[in-house]
């Protein structure tokens, strides 16, 4: 399953040596260490044994952990989807692009729209919106590889990055999930409690880092917020075409360039 909440946080995992440096989650190991000289003076005033000085700091760390790993999921996480959220990308896609682009790696991003979303919500309620974004995100978390990332960008709209990998592999990925998701069936109950099955399209906008023009520059001459700001806005021109020229489709932003030519 791509980057979610289960592991607890899967980019430590995937990018650990990103983290090390520079890093919005603060580590709850180094959190508790850095408190347990004062938590034995207190337990040593108070003539504990060494037992339970040990289980005592047990429970509290593990109950420490599991408390900054909960508020981690509250900032980090959309609560509906699983996926990322906004917040997110902004805190950790640039170190992505530098991770990348210290390891002389391209790399891709595609904006996806979930097509007539509005009509959902307006025929059959905001809880069969619900469950359609949640039909949704399954098949995108399906088809994507655990190294990629999945961001809920606003409404339904989501942010996919996908490292060591251009566009035209991009267009792949981007491709099988919009066959999978055209061809799921999403059921749910209306507002009169009758059986309802809809199917859905999506549109969607793919960029890579060759299309960024500085991408080239040494990596300590390139801003890397710049670079994401640079991706998202082309992305979603791509998308935007997307959805201007029928819907259920994908457009690769260097093809919108070339037509201008």
């Amino acid at each position: 399953m791509p980057n979610n909440f289960e592991n607890p946080y899967s980019m430590a995992d995937r990018v650990e040596n990103l983290r090390e440096n520079d890093t919005p989650y603060e580590d709850s190991v180094v959190h508790l260490a850095n408190e347990e000289n004062k938590i034995r003076d207190d337990l040593k005033e108070r003539g504990l044994e060494d037992k339970e000085l040990v289980d005592y700091l047990s429970d509290k760390f593990s109950t420490e952990i599991l408390q900054k790993m909960e508020a981690q999921k509250d900032v980090y996480i959309d609560v509906l989807t699983g996926f990322e959220n906004r917040k997110a990308l902004v805190e950790n896609l640039p170190k992505l692009l530098s991770f990348e682009k210290r390891n002389n790696r391209d790399c891709a991003l595609f904006m996806l729209d979930l097509d007539h979303f509005k009509s959902v919500n307006d025929t059959y309620g905001h809880d069969a919106g619900d469950v359609v974004l949640k039909k949704i995100t399954e098949v995108i978390k399906k088809t994507l590889r655990q190294s990629d990332f999945t961001f809920r960008y606003g409404g339904e709209e989501f942010v996919i990055f996908l490292m060591d990998l251009d566009v035209d592999k991009a267009h792949i990925v981007a491709e099988k999930i919009r066959e999978e998701i055209k061809k799921t069936e999403i059921r749910f109950k209306d507002n009169e409690d009758k059986d309802i099955t809809l199917k859905k399209t999506v549109s969607i906008g793919c960029v890579d880092t060759g299309d960024i023009l500085n991408w080239q520059e040494d990596h300590d001459n390139i801003d890397m917020k710049d670079v994401m700001k640079d991706l998202i806005k082309k992305a979603d021109r791509a998308l935007y075409e997307s959805k201007e020229t029928g819907r259920d489709k994908i457009t690769i932003y260097k093809d919108l360039e070339k037509n201008r030519v």
